[in-house]
């Protein structure tokens, strides 16, 4: 399941560079069409008004293009991580509650409290952010299940010292095996709270490829070396690792 969600996340990742990708090949050719632009409009002794109005026509929907890729791109990103934030926010909250536990485990308490990775929450968000946050929350995810592997130890140590000093508090040990499965709940509702979040972010990304990859009208308005490029870039999705 964990290679199942990295290779996910890497094809999430992959897509939303070759969005990038797509934008930057637009914002090239709108710098190299504002430049011919430039060198018709001040050649008074051509005559080129009607050639302009096709450039600046040309130009203009290269921007609406670009634009529209951005909103995408930013939509995806953003949301993404947020939820991923939200996400990774409920489970340091679960190992801070165990970690708070008294059952005279300290040592091993501390040694696990010590791997947890926190999310530094950044204003701006990237792509790059995408497979460290989910790392985070996967590496945080274990640390759940050895919290509840040492507090399983707890109570087996617990009952054998009450069985062996003939301590009768059953109601204790079932209060204790009560609480461990309510943390392996909680550990199982994150987990698949983490993957519908991976699986649905996964499909959209899946959608807007497809969709990318059958824009005429943006092929019909870059030129013919932005094609050619994209061209490569469709026979090597594998090498980009996006699977559709």
């Amino acid at each position: 399941m964990e290679i199942d969600i990295y290779n996910k996340i890497t094809n999430i990742n992959s897509i939303t560079n070759n969005l990038n990708e797509t934008i930057n090949n637009i914002e090239k050719n709108i710098q190299l069409i504002n430049s011919v632009y430039m060198d018709y409009e001040y050649n008074k002794n051509l005559h080129l008004n009607n050639t302009n109005s096709y450039l600046k026509f040309q130009v203009d929907l290269l921007n609406n293009e670009k634009n529209y890729y951005t909103s995408i791109k930013n939509f995806l990103t953003k949301k993404f991580i947020n939820e991923l934030y939200n996400l990774s926010e409920n489970v340091i909250i679960i190992l801070t509650t165990m970690n708070s536990l008294d059952i005279n485990l300290s040592n091993e308490k501390k040694t696990i409290f010590n791997k947890i990775l926190k999310i530094k929450i950044k204003k701006n968000f990237s792509s790059i952010e995408i497979p460290e946050t989910a790392n985070i929350i996967t590496n945080n995810l274990k640390l759940i299940l050895n919290f509840i592997d040492l507090f399983d130890t707890y109570i087996v140590n617990n009952e054998s010292i009450n069985t062996k000093n003939n301590i009768h508090i059953n109601n204790f040990r079932i209060n204790l095996i009560s609480k461990k499965k309510h943390y392996m709940l909680e550990y199982t509702k994150c987990l698949e709270q983490f993957n519908e979040l991976v699986n649905y972010f996964n499909s959209l990304s899946q959608s807007i490829y497809k969709q990318q990859q059958n824009q005429d009208i943006l092929k019909f308005f870059l030129n013919n070396e932005s094609n050619n490029d994209k061209d490569k870039d469709n026979d090597n999705d594998n090498d980009l690792n996006i699977k559709v």
